[in-house]
């Protein structure tokens, strides 16, 4: 399939953006979910993945970009099979013989606070090119990523014993850990202010005994019924139902709560020490990024900081625009590579190596980021997307 022209993508941008707000509500056929909550803990990465189900076409192409960012101290990829965005990018064809999922990594740098709740939105559809009918509807969806900043919490407990270690320090549960039918409980208590979660409760107002218990962290929310499989999550405005293999129950007056189960849907993970009876639960859980790239990022470099490095050694300014813009003007010394032909094997051809500093430049700065991206995922690691383009640029050109 003929690669659709970078030109020609950053100029239907703005109305593919437009269907975009357009059909979110009405159009889920990409994924199964569009709420996605992630907790993360600064100076770390947070990752969390959903379903993605590709169109019938296996060579269809797929647009992201981000339709509202996070603040300054994040950064955000998305990873769809071995392909990443950063921003705006073209992801496909897909390998239909592999399962897809839509992988989302968010980095918190250490000098974010804790607490925060924050939303920001992806954008994915199907992209048309120059032959298809207009007509045609895409298929396109709006999925909103809620992080939530937060400290990292280890607990340990064993069986039968009221004693419990958070993170070093000792403390005691009401009733200690049991098992029910193979599943440990705890008391929901205890399990929520230890996670940091907000809980809540109602009573049955013929038994006065608590009817339902629920766990708040950001924007996920999970409600679960006493003596009863069936619980409820809800993230924002979307809710999910889940059928548990342990109902949560009153014992002795304390209500318990199946403790995998409820760590695992606030974002931790749990472990089992058969040989001690011990359960430990690490908040939030430690995510192997499946893809090495959604780690990496581009950076953005300003007018000034590019005319002082320009001149060093190692420093290579790529104008990614057509040759006749090009030949209209350029940043002193720019090479000029089209950015359909930014890749691995034409840098190198040039002398350009993996560790050299790389900086790319279009009109405004929105063409230059796909040709970005795939530079990052193949590998390079100094890569850059001058502020404003061309157009921004307040020193003397060549022509």
């Amino acid at each position: 399939m003929k690669r659709i022209k970078i030109v020609a993508l950053m100029l239907g941008l703005s109305i593919i953006m437009t269907a975009f707000h357009a059909k979110a509500e009405e159009n889920h056929a990409l994924t199964d979910q569009l709420n996605i909550f992630i907790p993360v803990v600064p100076g770390s990465f947070g990752v969390q993945s959903i379903n993605f189900n590709p169109l019938v076409d296996p060579e269809t192409i797929y647009l992201t970009d981000i339709a509202r960012e996070l603040p300054a101290g994040f950064k955000m990829k998305l990873g769809l099979g071995d392909q990443t965005s950063q921003s705006t990018n073209l992801i496909g064809p897909l390998d239909p013989e592999q399962k897809q999922e839509l992988v989302f990594a968010v980095f918190a740098s250490k000098e974010v606070e804790t607490g925060l709740d924050l939303t920001a939105r992806w954008a994915v559809t199907e992209y048309l090119d120059d032959d298809a009918d207009e007509d045609r509807p895409r298929s396109s969806v709006i999925l909103n990523l809620h992080v939530y900043t937060t400290s990292p919490k280890n607990l340990q407990m064993t069986l039968d014993k009221k004693e419990v270690t958070v993170n070093g320090e000792e403390k005691k549960l009401d009733v200690p850990a049991q098992v029910v039918e193979g599943r440990t409980l705890i008391p929901f208590r205890f399990m929520g202010e230890q996670l940091g979660a907000d809980i809540g409760f109602e009573m049955d107002q013929e038994t006065r005994l608590v009817s339902n218990v629920s766990f708040k962290l950001g924007k996920m929310t999970v409600t679960l019924w006493i003596n009863q499989q069936q619980a409820e999550i809800l993230i924002d405005r979307e809710y999910f139902d889940v059928e548990l293999d342990v109902p949560p129950m009153i014992t002795n007056g304390r209500t318990l709560v199946p403790v995998r189960f409820v760590s695992e849907q606030l974002g931790a993970d749990v472990g089992w020490v058969p040989e001690r009876r011990e359960v430990n639960i690490q908040f939030p859980k430690a995510y192997e990024l499946p893809n090495e790239s959604l780690k990496n990022f581009y950076q953005h470099i300003s007018s000034d900081d590019l005319y002082e490095f320009m001149q060093d050694e190692g420093w290579f300014v790529i104008d990614v625009r057509d040759e006749e813009s090009f030949n209209l003007g350029h940043l002193p010394g720019a090479l000029h590579i089209p950015a359909h032909e930014i890749h691995r094997e034409n840098l190198e051809n040039l002398g350009i190596t993996l560790d050299d500093h790389i900086v790319l430049y279009c009109n405004s700065g929105n063409q230059a980021q796909i040709p970005c991206g795939r530079l990052i995922d193949q590998g390079f690691l100094n890569v850059y997307n001058l502020e404003g383009g061309i157009r921004g640029w307040p020193y003397d050109i060549e022509s």
